[in-house]
């Protein structure tokens, strides 16, 4: 470290006009509070406790639903739905489509789909739906007791196509 040396005529010219005042605490006006240091501290920690529990159980209510929405979509597709509408695009990939209207559908526990006297292997995972025979996977957009609905793309893209797709809407029988 370097030092520095003044001349007695530098520090006397150098003093202040004022007398230095130690610094004094705030004084609150009246009606005014002040927290000390301690108690925001106390504040802050609490605060910050209460949103990591919020956070921790705001995880744990999504983490269950997830799992809740799989098994109802699982359970709510059993059954036997006939197909009401067929919403197909046609992206030039060569597939023959053959409209799925009046067709029964059945969901069987086990995921087995059993359709037009095919039985094909499907799965169910949240609200992804995947169908082997048809190489068919998509998105259940609504499923309740008596209406499923469906859009979904047959996984055989030609030509660097984009894949065909369906909307189907089921009622249940």
């Amino acid at each position: 470290m370097s030092e520095v040396l003044f001349d007695k005529q530098d520090v006397e010219t150098s003093k202040p006009n004022k007398p230095f005042v130690e610094p004094q605490p705030h004084q609150p006006q009246p009606g005014q509070i002040i927290l000390t240091d301690e108690k925001n501290e106390d504040k802050m920690k609490r605060t910050l406790k209460m949103m990591a529990m919020l956070l921790c159980i705001a995880a744990f209510t999504s983490l269950s639903s997830c799992s809740k929405d799989n098994e109802d979509n699982e359970d709510l597709i059993l059954g036997k739905w006939k197909c009401t509408v067929d919403n197909y695009t046609d992206n030039n990939n060569g597939y023959q489509h053959h409209s799925y209207v009046g067709e029964i559908w059945e969901f069987k526990d086990g995921g087995v789909l059993v359709s037009d006297g095919n039985s094909v292997a499907y799965s169910v995972s949240g609200e992804t739906i995947t169908i082997y025979g048809g190489l068919m996977s998509g998105t259940i957009e609504e499923l309740t007791s008596s209406k499923l609905v469906l859009d979904l793309q047959y996984n055989m893209g030609y030509r660097g196509n984009p894949p065909d797709r369906t909307h189907l809407e089921f009622s249940k029988i």
